[in-house]
């Protein structure tokens, strides 16, 4: 165990009255899903593809920093967006452009969309037939914001408001393109304002519309699309509205002038709404009791597993401190519609959601995503905190990954400073890509040095075992304290706890239950023995 507490010493930094920085892989668990995740830091040129372990599998490098998704293709191509110099749009989240590099980071096809009428934001998805959905930044003037019955009083000073298109793009490398189907919200309004304007009527008898009137505050980005799904199946299209908390499935089937219209496709509603969940009361028919998701990010559909065809997204702000993941299942109908009660679209509920312990160890306000693994694991990217991890279905975190890359540079596990924090670097998302994926094929993936540059740690933190039955100890991630629990009153404790090169932080003893307040130590990885095993503890 000595040489163990060495070898973890050398990878991770110790407590010695400096601020504590780590990088890497702190917890990596058996029952962790085999496979390699992909992420896009913000602020870097560099997108990477690691292991397990944190070891960089490939890695492609841009001139441009993204903005802000990035998929890794069946073949082995990284689409990526990127992030162009602002236009008269210009608000967070703002793209411009799509990339597609080989494998060997190589460019062969580049797309631009960045007007001052029209720009690229957030996020893409490629298609089955090899094409990519784009949301869309649409500036309407003041001229047609008021034509379409947007009341006066919430327009921005600028008089600008932007509406949202989704267009589907055919790639035709090295540079040119082809938009072979396009959608337009413009087309699919409602208001009670003006009723010599068009779209007049009851809001709430229309929910297949969106209210032009309902703001969530008085500005030009009105809608705010952040993420974007597609389902082979059903040929429907789920968008985010993270600042209307809500979001809208809409029929992929109809040609672009059906999308324009009420009617065509399979649903026959044309470009309208089929299904729309979140937040009732911007189509009027709840109260703010009603309101399910706050500010979401990476809504899309479940692939496979018990939740399979649900939709999954990242709940921002659930709480005035915490994040939750949820997963809500759609009442589909055989028509490929969606059930609606006389109150609002179904379901009032969840049918999954997931909270860290305490909630507040998992809080991000902006970004951040997750999905369901193939074996049912949680993966999570926490983008305010800098951490991924993975969760299994009974709460067990198996991997914990800080991310060695923030805004001013990459930094290594053993960097001591006095410097101010370090700013985490913000992930829109993460992907985790199974081994069998079809990107794999026929390549030799070989392992380079982690991100860090540093020896790799997974040997270190896989062999410290938690095999101790006879206690309990938790939350582990935690903010401050943490329990042991014997479970019985008439249990003796001692706990005695160290840092990572083995110096005591002190004992505590008591009957039954203890704890251990870690709030004045940095974060970091720590070890607590309780006379029969030594169990590690994660400090975030």
């Amino acid at each position: 165990m000595k040489n163990l507490i060495c070898v973890i010493a050398c990878l991770l930094l110790a407590y010695s009255g400096f601020t504590q920085k780590i990088a890497g892989p702190l917890v990596l668990a058996d029952g962790i899903a085999d496979g390699y995740t992909l992420f896009a830091p913000l602020n870097s040129k560099s997108t990477f593809l690691i292991d397990n372990c944190g070891r960089v599998v490939n890695k492609w490098v841009s001139n441009y920093y993204p903005g802000n998704t990035a998929y890794l293709l069946p073949n082995g191509n990284l689409l990526r967006t990127k992030r162009l110099p602002t236009t008269a749009i210009n608000g967070g989240g703002g793209g411009g452009g799509v990339e597609i590099f080989d494998w060997g980071s190589n460019l062969i096809w580049s797309y631009e969309l960045n007007t001052d009428l029209l720009r690229l934001h957030h996020d893409v998805k490629p298609l089955p037939n090899g094409n990519i959905l784009m949301i869309v930044w649409e500036a309407k003037t003041r001229e047609e914001a008021l034509a379409a019955g947007r009341n006066p009083d919430l327009l921005p000073a600028s008089g600008i408001v932007w509406s949202e298109q989704i267009i589907e793009v055919k790639p035709i490398p090295p540079n040119n393109s082809e938009i072979v189907w396009q959608w337009s919200l413009w087309d699919h309004l409602v208001q009670d304002f003006d009723q010599d304007k068009p779209g007049y009527g009851v809001v709430s008898d229309h929910p297949e519309l969106v209210d032009i009137n309902y703001v969530s505050s008085v500005n030009s980005d009105w809608i705010h699309a952040n993420a974007i799904d597609y389902n082979e199946e059903l040929d429907q299209i789920v968008i985010s509205s993270p600042f209307l908390n809500e979001f809208w499935i809409i029929d992929h089937s109809t040609t672009t002038a059906e999308a324009a219209t009420h009617a065509g496709g399979d649903a026959n509603r044309g470009g309208d709404l089929l299904y729309r969940w979140g937040n009732p009361l911007v189509y009027k028919r709840g109260l703010s009791e009603d309101q399910k998701i706050f500010g979401q990010h990476d809504v899309h559909w479940v692939k496979g597993g018990e939740y399979n065809g649900q939709i999954i997204l990242f709940n921002n702000n659930k709480g005035s401190n915490y994040s939750s993941i949820d997963i809500v299942n759609p009442p589909l109908n055989e028509s490929k519609t969606y059930t609606i009660d006389e109150a609002a679209y179904l379901p009032v509920l969840p049918s999954f959601s997931y909270t860290a312990s305490p909630k507040e160890n998992m809080y991000s306000q902006i970004m951040a995503g997750a999905e369901i693994l193939p074996n049912g694991n949680l993966l999570i990217c926490s983008s305010r905190q800098g951490v991924f991890f993975e969760v299994t279905p009974v709460g067990d975190t198996v991997w914990f990954y800080k991310s060695p890359v923030t805004t001013s540079g990459i930094i290594g596990r053993d960097v001591f400073t006095t410097d101010p924090e370090y700013k985490n670097d913000l992930n829109f998302r993460t992907i985790k890509y199974p081994v069998d994926y079809p990107a794999f094929s026929g390549r030799t993936i070989i392992p380079q040095e982690p991100i860090e540059g540093e020896p790799w740690a997974c040997e270190a933190i896989t062999n410290v075992k938690e095999t101790s039955q006879r206690i309990k100890i938790y939350p582990n991630p935690t903010l401050a304290s943490f329990i042991v629990d014997a479970g019985s009153d008439n249990t003796d404790l001692t706990i005695e706890v160290t840092d990572i090169l083995g110096r005591g932080l002190g004992k505590i003893s008591g009957k039954g239950m203890v704890e251990f307040d870690l709030s004045s130590y940095p974060s970091g990885l720590y070890f607590l023995y309780d006379g029969k095993d030594r169990h590690k503890i994660l400090k975030q």
